[in-house]
């Protein structure tokens, strides 16, 4: 569950001001979410996702895990660079749980 009244204040207002606006995605910046598990980070993300549809964005969701395989799959079947450009047409690509990638991949 995501507490806005427990953030600190500027970070409350930070992310009041990624849901106000999708100027920080024709800027190209990069959102980086981070705080141990169970604050509500993959909640927050999913919001500005929400967010960010509603507002014609095309975004893509990818677990850091599957993002990883698939560009590992793709790189051995020599179609990474083909499936890179498939990810060109959405404008904002969400990675969740990097945090969690498995040893190997």
């Amino acid at each position: 569950t995501f507490k806005m009244q427990e953030l600190p204040t500027k970070v409350a207002n930070n992310i009041v001001q990624l849901q106000e606006s999708t100027d920080w995605v024709t800027r190209y910046e990069n959102i980086l979410l981070l705080g141990p598990s169970g604050v509500g980070k993959s909640h927050m993300a999913s919001a500005l996702g929400h967010h960010l549809i509603e507002n014609n964005i095309r975004i893509k969701w990818f677990n850091a895990n599957d993002l990883l395989q698939q560009l590992q799959h793709h790189k051995k079947e020599l179609q990474l660079m083909k499936y890179l450009s498939q990810l060109d047409k959405y404008r904002v690509i969400i990675v969740d749980d990097i945090g969690y990638i498995k040893p190997g991949i």
